[in-house]
């Protein structure tokens, strides 16, 4: 024990430790391990390492230092927005794994050493076993903890991903002696699963027209892709291809575009490449592993210069165009003013800039800066013309592309979430109908009521409490979002219930107690004979009848046309005269073996005592041993008289009584 002490001690130095640097892909943020929906990652350990300190709000000051040691980093995607749950298994459950999860959307993934604001959560607490996020874990991130002291929490709550969202989750061990781990994700709203149909282009890639770039709308898996370009067919087939290489595969595990090399020029015309099972006995597999289907057809075309492909609006209401090429061209031939274009349509739109993003001189996209948003829907058509340069567009092989070339696009309308709803009261429930028009085009509905979601366009929604309630929608086009939240108020429900205790005594007098809500109109039935039609009735009476009795007292309420009822059984004891018996036999025949008093379930304060007749106290009641059973010790006591004093509080009057008197032990 002492060794593990001091080994758990150094771990919570705050030092920074020496360590070889991560060098295998998963090992770091810009490597780290793609993964998509819900299942289980079994990973093996890998090799001791640290890349750099990591800020752990709450956590890290002066004294402390928190770093990636022996990272994996995993990377995903939300699609669905909602709360995300996931699990972290050691195979060795003396293993302390902590974590921490990032929003890295639109950042470098290095950034999560410099900026703070990408932390969503974490949890690096010392205690060992399982960790990660679920339902019933802390709100707050747990700092690193001694185990020996104290154990703390390994779960913290589910953190609530947003769609569209790009996330880098940091699992790393103190001690660098690991055996690997288990990653399960699933529990939460929240959806990682691309779900979304596979987009392909291909463009030609090079002048001598030998290569093609396949670009996908999904990340696929690197070890997907045959080397030898066995997962495609050209048609027609001008040519034979002789490999497939997937950008960027070197130093991660996906990629979004494939070259594919002929062994032959292409000559001007429509091509296509389908997809097949290659070599490697498969097509190519996404980030969720989904395969692509089998006979997949890619059509391109081989252009003597380089014509329009796409326009991507940037946003709604869009100050940017983003203008795709099919075919690469020289940076250096597009006028950085932007007067190699012209836009037409419905609404004047005017170019202020273009910029290029060049690789090697060369590009496929140009992005256009309008001077105003296009804020009028409808058809525009972009113009190919000579600009200020001199030139329209030249392809990497130096051909123009002749002036008055043109593509069209559509610029979609605003959208508006606003909703209205419509009541439909119950007496138990009530049931809201909400209702948006879904105009200029919303194909998207998130509805948010308490704890219930719908996608649904006009979704019905019930609700068993009263008070404010918070409804909220999120629309879409697919391009122009609008959010609109409205608070409403339902009315409490009708509900029954009443306070009386549950035992009493023969002409006590007892007060019944409402404690409903929402009634208006009150019915008693008391079973006695007596009812009440007021909310706080009258103090009731029950006869001496000799032997224990029940009566089913009962409350119906009403409000409206809601009508609710409740009963409870009162118990009337035979008697509540408090007596002790002038005799007893404690043989264990189960008959009189006890001294006690008798009807004393219902009085305050009871002390009951016994003294033998040298005045010696034998026996003082307790809760545990309320009647005495003729023993001192454990030891019987001898037949004879015995005195017995008894003290209580009437619960009606509140009047403290005394008693005395005499009982014969009998043997």
């Amino acid at each position: 024990m002492p060794g593990k002490l001091f080994t758990i001690l150094l771990l919570l130095i705050s030092v920074n430790l020496k360590a070889q640097v991560c060098t295998l892909q998963g090992q770091t943020p810009a490597t780290a391990f793609p993964i998509c929906g819900n299942g289980t990652i079994n990973q093996p350990n890998l090799p001791a390492c640290r890349n750099n300190s990591v800020f752990v709000p709450g956590c890290t000051d002066s004294r402390t230092n928190y770093g990636d040691n022996n990272p994996t980093y995993y990377r995903f995607t939300c699609f669905v927005s909602g709360s995300f749950a996931f699990s972290i298994i050691p195979e060795n459950f003396n293993d302390d794994y902590d974590w921490q999860l990032f929003d890295i959307t639109g950042h470098n993934p290095d950034d999560i050493y410099r900026d703070k604001k990408l932390i969503i959560t974490g949890n690096w607490s010392g205690s060992l076993g399982p960790t990660g996020a679920s339902a019933n874990g802390v709100n707050f991130i747990q700092c690193r903890s001694n185990p020996l002291f104290s154990q703390t929490p390994t779960f913290s709550t589910m953190p609530q991903l947003i769609a569209g969202h790009d996330y880098l989750l940091l699992i790393g061990h103190a001690e660098e002696i690991l055996n690997g781990f288990s990653l399960s994700v699933g529990g939460g709203t929240a959806d990682i699963s691309n779900t979304a149909s596979q987009q392909i282009k291909a463009n030609v890639a090079t002048c001598d027209n030998k290569q093609v770039t396949i670009l996908f709308s999904k990340k696929m898996r690197c070890s997907s892709i045959a080397p030898d370009g066995s997962d495609f067919i050209l048609s027609p087939a001008m040519s034979g291809i002789i490999s497939a290489i997937g950008l960027k595969c070197s130093n991660s595990f996906d990629t979004d575009s494939i070259i594919v090399t002929f062994n032959n020029p292409l000559s001007a015309g429509n091509y296509s490449l389908l997809i097949i099972n290659g070599n490697d006995g498969n097509t190519l597999l996404d980030n969720c592993n989904n395969a692509v289907t089998n006979n997949t057809t890619i059509p391109f075309g081989v252009f003597p210069f380089a014509v329009f492909d796409s326009i991507l609006p940037s946003t709604c209401q869009p100050v940017k165009l983003s203008v795709l090429l099919k075919k690469d061209i020289l940076c250096n031939s597009v006028a950085a003013d932007g007067s190699d274009f012209i836009i037409s349509g419905p609404g004047p739109v005017l170019i202020s800039n273009a910029t290029v993003f060049c690789n090697n001189s060369i590009s496929n996209r140009i992005e256009l800066s309008l001077q105003q948003p296009i804020t009028t829907p409808g058809n525009y058509t972009l113009t190919l013309k000579n600009g200020t340069d001199g030139n329209t567009l030249k392809d990497a092989c130096n051909n123009l592309t002749p002036p008055g070339s043109i593509i069209n696009f559509i610029i979609k309308d605003t959208v508006n979430a606003d909703f209205v709803y419509t009541f439909f009261e119950g007496c138990k429930t009530d049931t809201v109908v909400f209702l948006n028009e879904g105009k200029i085009g919303i194909n998207q509905w998130y509805w948010s009521f308490e704890n219930k979601i719908s996608t649904l366009q006009n979704p019905t929604i019930t609700y068993t409490t009263g008070g404010n309630k918070i409804a909220e929608l999120i629309v879409s086009n697919g391009l122009c979002s609008d959010t609109v939240q409205h608070i409403f108020n339902l009315k409490e429900k009708l509900k029954v219930d009443f306070l009386a205790p549950l035992t009493s005594c023969p002409g006590e007098e007892i007060i019944f107690k409402d404690n409903s809500s929402n009634a208006v109109n009150w019915l008693w039935n008391f079973s006695n004979g007596n009812s009440s039609t007021l909310q706080s009735p009258l103090p009731q009476q029950y006869p001496l009848t000799g032997t224990e009795k029940n009566y089913a007292v009962s409350l119906t309420v009403q409000n409206g046309n809601c009508i609710d009822s409740t009963s409870k059984i009162i118990i009337i004891k035979s008697s509540c005269i408090i007596v002790v018996p002038t005799a007893f036999t404690p043989n264990g025949d189960g008959l009189n073996d006890s001294l006690g008093p008798l009807n004393s379930s219902t009085v305050g304060n009871l002390e009951f005592s016994v003294y033998n007749r040298y005045g010696q106290h034998v026996f003082k009641s307790s809760g545990s041993k309320p009647k005495w059973d003729g023993t001192i010790n454990n030891e019987k006591q001898p037949s004879g008289i015995y005195t017995w004093l008894l003290k209580y509080t009437d619960p009606v009057s509140g009047k403290n009584n005394l008693q005395k008197g005499v009982a014969l032990l009998i043997r």
